[in-house]
């Protein structure tokens, strides 16, 4: 979801790849990689970083799991 919703991001501003490393201090190969959704070697924290950098809130939210929900992780953009 977060890579996502930077390449969301990236096609709502009408960016390059180029620009895109330019503002999130990637590399245009890992901005590739984001936009074709190949996250292997992209870290959760970078991720996040970059949509810091699109003036994005991130936020993760730690909570016990109630008995009507399974545990597991979720994330809403």
């Amino acid at each position: 979801m977060l890579a996502f919703k930077l390449s969301k991001l990236i096609d709502q501003r009408g960016l390059s790849q180029t620009e895109v490393a330019a503002i999130t201090d990637m590399t245009q190969p890992k901005v590739s990689q984001v936009r074709r959704c190949k996250l292997q070697n992209i870290s959760l924290e970078r991720l996040m970083r970059a949509l810091v950098a699109f003036d994005q809130h991130v936020e993760i939210v730690v909570s016990p799991a109630r008995r009507a929900h399974v545990p597991g992780i979720r994330v809403a953009a």
